[in-house]
C-alpha cells in the first residue's frame, strides 16, 4: 500500500497544503496544536491572518462554535505560541554555536541564517536572548511556521 497524502485544506481559503505548513485548531475548545499530534475533531488555517480571522465566520466550523461568541482565534494562536516557545528557551540554553541547529534569537540580535528565526519579544518573556533547538522534529515544526512567528506583529 502506498503512504496517505498528508494534504489538508484550509477552511477559509480552500488552499491545499502539506498539513504541516498549515494551522492545526482543535474543536471544541479551539486550541492551536503546535505538534498537531492531538486526537480530536480540527480543522486547517493558512498562516495568514486573513484565513485566521475569517475562518470563524465560516458556515461548517461556525456549528463547533456556539459556546464561543466572542473568540479570538488570533489570540489564542499567540498565547499558545508564546507559551511553547517560552518553554523552548527555558530548555535549551544557547551551548556552541552549530550551524545545524536551529536558533531562535530576539530581534534585538543581529544574526542572519538560514536556520534563524526571530523571535517576537511577545512570545518569550525572560532574559534569555538565544537558544539552540536540537530536536529535529521540533525545529522542522518551527521552521514551518516560520512566518507566524517571525511576523506577530501582523496579528
Amino acid at each position: 500500500m502506498s503512504k496517505p497524502k498528508e494534504i489538508r485544506v484550509c477552511a477559509f481559503c480552500g488552499y491545499k497544503e502539506h498539513k504541516s505548513k498549515l494551522l492545526r485548531v482543535l474543536l471544541p475548545d479551539l486550541n492551536f496544536d503546535f505538534y498537531q499530534n492531538i486526537n480530536s475533531r480540527s480543522f486547517y488555517v493558512c498562516q495568514n491572518s486573513k484565513c485566521i480571522s475569517r475562518v470563524i465566520k465560516k458556515k461548517s466550523v461556525n456549528k463547533f462554535l456556539e459556546n464561543y461568541e466572542n473568540i479570538d482565534l488570533l489570540q489564542l494562536i499567540k498565547e499558545q505560541l508564546s507559551h511553547t516557545i517560552s518553554k523552548l528557551f527555558m530548555d535549551y540554553k544557547c551551548d556552541n554555536i552549530d550551524s545545524d541547529n536551529l536558533f531562535l534569537y530576539s530581534y534585538n540580535l543581529s544574526i542572519n541564517s538560514e536556520n534563524c528565526i526571530k523571535v517576537n519579544k511577545m512570545l518569550y518573556k525572560d532574559t534569555i536572548e538565544m537558544c539552540i533547538i536540537k530536536d529535529k522534529k521540533t525545529a522542522e515544526r518551527l521552521k514551518n511556521y516560520k512566518k507566524i512567528i517571525t511576523y506577530t506583529d501582523g496579528f
